[in-house]
């Protein structure tokens, strides 16, 4: 079930999805670090 089916997504159609989904999060969170490490240096 590697393959897009129309009725349902493939295991790397979805394994994509939730790897950018994590990478999303995950720079969101450095983004905020980094702000927080601005403000406590200024």
């Amino acid at each position: 079930m590697l393959k897009s089916r129309p009725d349902r997504y493939g295991a790397i159609a979805v394994s994509i999805r939730w790897l950018s989904a994590i990478l999303i999060v995950g720079l969101l969170g450095s983004g905020f670090r980094a702000v927080n490490a601005m403000n406590a240096a200024a």
